[in-house]
């Protein structure tokens, strides 16, 4: 009998300890993953996808300004523009930390999927392709960082 109150109470001890630790494992994420706070412009780095050594691409660092559109049920919506100016520009959504951007860069039409991994840092794969022949594509791979800096 005592044996018995003495597994019970062990279990039930047990039970709240793991209850009280699954309650702290779903607090907050130390960041809102958001497109335009606390700045709205972002460094672009590209890297050959098919180098064994992902080689970055040292002449292609654009920025891209978001603008924030607002939001409907699931998703953020955003326009963007890259500096300098008339590099291109896109629009973007955004549910939770996965972002999907899509418009012209470089005379290239692309679609990028990136994630923030951080308030500031994120990074994923874009698929460019040129608006004449789509079939010639090429992917690479992204990083993006959050610049101190704001946007016009």
């Amino acid at each position: 009998m005592l044996k018995q109150k003495i597994v019970s109470i062990t279990t039930s001890l047990v039970m709240l300890s793991g209850l009280a630790l699954s309650s702290q494992s779903y607090a907050s994420p130390p960041y809102s993953p958001d497109l335009v706070t606390p700045s709205d412009r972002w460094k672009l780095t590209l890297y050959w996808d098919r180098s064994a050594t992902h080689d970055q691409i040292p002449f292609v660092q654009p920025y891209l300004c978001f603008k924030d559109l607002g939001a409907d049920d699931e998703q953020e919506a955003y326009k963007w523009e890259a500096l300098p100016a008339n590099l291109g520009s896109g629009t973007s959504t955004q549910e939770g930390d996965q972002i999907v951007t899509n418009g012209k860069l470089f005379g290239f039409n692309f679609d990028m999927q990136w994630e923030i991994y951080t308030r500031d840092e994120g990074a994923g794969h874009i698929r460019a392709w040129h608006p004449n022949n789509p079939s010639n594509g090429f992917t690479l791979n992204i990083t993006m960082k959050r610049d101190a800096k704001k946007c016009k």
